[in-house]
């Protein structure tokens, strides 16, 4: 029985817990997140317990850590850098 509670309840919670630290882990400034409530916005600062996400142009909003409830795109590189070279490619 303990086994079965270990593969059933145990196991799961930390594999999510795994998964979650992952996630915060990756987190960084011009991510696209949405919190638990539903908000939908960009990293625009991280601190240790909390971050601040840009919701619309100009809106900021503080939110703690624990209220992101996941990552939607993490930024590889500046897009402006890229969209530059392309349309200097394109001009030539």
């Amino acid at each position: 029985m303990a086994v079965m509670g270990y593969f059933m309840i145990l196991r799961p919670m930390r594999q999510r817990n795994r998964l979650r630290s992952d996630m915060m882990s990756q987190l960084q400034e011009g991510a696209e997140v949405l919190s638990v409530g539903g908000i939908y916005g960009t990293v625009v600062e991280l601190r240790d317990e909390d971050l601040d996400v840009e919701i619309a142009d100009g809106v900021v909003i503080r939110l703690n850590r624990r209220a992101i409830a996941n990552v939607l795109d993490t930024p590889a590189e500046p897009a402006e850098d890229v969209a530059g070279d392309v349309a200097d490619e394109q001009s030539d």
